[in-house]
Order: C-alpha cells, then structure tokens, then sequence
C-alpha cells in the first residue's frame, strides 16, 4: 500500500490526508536519515561546546579547571572528563562572596 491507500484503509479521504501532511514510508525513512546524519554531525561539537561553557562558569567562580578526555574516542565517543579544583586561595579571600 502506498500512503494514500494506508490513509483510506483508516478512514481519511485524499484531502484530509494531504493537510496533515502524511508522506509515503519511503519519504520518511530518508528525512529520518538526514536528521540522524545532522545530529550525527553536529554532536561531538555541540558536547564540545556545552564543556568549554561549563569550564568558563566553573573558572568565573573560582575553581581551577582543566578539559581532557579520559580514554580514546573509539572506546566511547563521549570521553570528555572536567576536573574542577576549588581555589585555596580565592575561598578564603574576602572578596571571594562577591
């Protein structure tokens, strides 16, 4: 069955089935494979991202912080580790509240 035989076999007659924008099965499955191709792209710079923003709040707060992977990316691809060490110094400083 092709999608507009799917729609009348539940009921929807052509026009309520092209305003709701139902598209054939083979449609679909290639906008699937180009979001998943996009998020695919996109993921390891976005994770990247979202660390470097962390570090620099972490930094802005007083904490020492270094960015370094704990692995190799074929082991796990999110091997990304943070390490956040409080400032001795800046926590007993007076202006360290502020």
């Amino acid at each position: 069955h092709d999608a507009s035989e799917r729609a009348d076999d539940v009921g929807l007659d052509a026009e309520i089935h092209r305003q709701i924008g139902v598209v054939p099965v083979g449609q679909y499955a290639k906008a699937l494979e180009v979001r998943a191709l996009a998020r695919h792209l996109f993921r390891r710079p976005l994770e990247v991202w979202l660390a470097l923003d962390r570090t620099a709040f972490l930094e802005e707060a007083g904490y020492s912080v270094s960015l370094g992977t704990f692995c190799d990316r074929k082991l796990t691809p999110r091997n990304l580790v943070l390490r956040a060490l409080r400032d001795h110094a800046q926590r007993h400083s007076p202006t360290a509240s502020r």
